[in-house]
């Protein structure tokens, strides 16, 4: 790893996908009025392309919100919108496929290359953090730090979102 600055698991399990009223938006998050939007310590987003995710979603933490996103969207919005609705956050985990230099997210891939342009989505993820700083991203996506660009892909992640970013230089 390399870092850079009771309820059961189906109650605390969303799938983001596309409302057929709602062009584009996403709508298996619970309401904003919805007692089930407390401050969680951990959230936890899985990207579908991961072999059995249905079963690592399950072996998760039970005490983390977690959240399936939808391949044919963005997902870097898609997090946006989870985020957006949270504060305090401790730890975001985000379980996906990644390659040297790059990591995907629902229907994005993110490299050097095209991390600024998202910065405005990612400096937006801070504001979710807990205050105190000790927020992190955890990015498990194997090999995303082993190719030559890795490292500043990682600490330009951590730049952009405000919070420390760990991630994976080999799998398993």
């Amino acid at each position: 790893m390399v870092s850079a600055n009771s309820r059961s698991a189906s109650q605390n399990t969303y799938i983001l996908e596309r409302s057929p009223h709602t062009k584009g938006s996403h709508h298996n998050l619970p309401d904003s009025s919805s007692s089930i939007l407390e401050s969680p310590q951990k959230l936890v987003v899985i990207d579908p392309s991961i072999e059995n995710h249905r079963n690592r979603m399950k072996q998760t933490d039970s005490t983390a919100k977690k959240f399936l996103l939808d391949p044919n969207l963005d997902g870097v919005e898609q997090i946006t919108q989870i985020l957006c609705r949270y504060c305090e956050i401790i730890s975001l985990h985000v379980i996906s496929s990644g390659t040297p230099d790059q990591f995907y997210l629902g229907g994005t891939r993110l490299s050097l290359s095209n991390l600024d342009c998202y910065a405005w989505d990612l400096q937006d993820w801070c504001s979710s953090f807990s205050a105190t700083g000790s927020g992190k991203i955890i990015l498990y996506g194997c090999t995303v730090v082993a190719g030559g660009y890795g490292f500043e892909f990682v600490h330009r992640f951590s730049q952009l979102t405000g919070v420390d970013v760990i991630a994976s230089s080999t799998c398993g």
